[in-house]
């Protein structure tokens, strides 16, 4: 029972953080505006259309995963995800021109719409349906936290620095989450949530 528990919150702490990470590398956005603006000389009009752009293509990806994500394993889709858009927020970094900034950010909303499905897929089965609400309040706060470390965390420390840094320090966090995932979280053989339930 002990080591079973132990397992289950490894996974929680494993998704919580993944989540955590995940908006590192969507909040940097808003967090280096004022230093793109300046630094490579891209308007507050054009800023606000990459804004734009990701998150009409989250919305959409939320729709196409949706379906995708029953298809494919969640630990595959998570390690995709977190690794995709830990590549993306690296190319980012090495640009210095706004179109492929555009493009690439563009990007980085589809990868980032296929992270909270599954991680959610791979808690339930995990966790028996009467954790529901602890669970998905839980995983709720891991969206404060990442908020909450974009802005005063890298956001201050990044002040003096330039704006690459942004998205070079989430893309390295993203990179190495994904790692995890690859390695260490191969999915293996979950406790089924509920009795006689085979998990998905």
């Amino acid at each position: 029972m002990k080591k079973r528990m132990a397992g289950r919150n490894a996974v929680f702490a494993a998704c919580w953080f993944t989540y955590v990470v995940a908006y590192l590398c969507r909040v940097n956005f808003s967090s280096a505006m004022l230093k793109l603006s300046g630094e490579m000389q891209v308007s507050a009009a054009q800023l606000g259309a990459a804004g734009s752009a990701f998150f009409v293509v989250y919305a959409l990806g939320q729709l196409v995963n949706g379906y995708i994500g029953d298809k494919i394993s969640p630990y595959r889709f998570v390690t995709i995800a977190i690794c995709g858009t830990g590549v993306l927020n690296l190319a980012i970094a090495m640009v210095d021109e706004y179109l492929p900034l555009l493009v690439l950010w563009t990007l980085n909303g589809y990868f980032q719409s296929m992270l909270w499905g599954p991680l959610m897929r791979i808690l339930s089965q995990w966790f028996e349906a009467r954790h529901t609400m602890r669970i998905s309040v839980g995983m709720s706060m891991s969206m404060v936290v990442g908020y909450i470390t974009s802005w005063a965390v890298f956001g201050r420390s990044f002040l003096y620095h330039p704006w690459q840094l942004y998205f070079f320090a989430p893309a390295l966090l993203a990179l190495a989450t994904g790692l995890l995932w690859a390695v260490g979280l191969r999915g293996g053989a979950p406790p089924a949530a509920q009795e006689g339930r085979t998990p998905a």
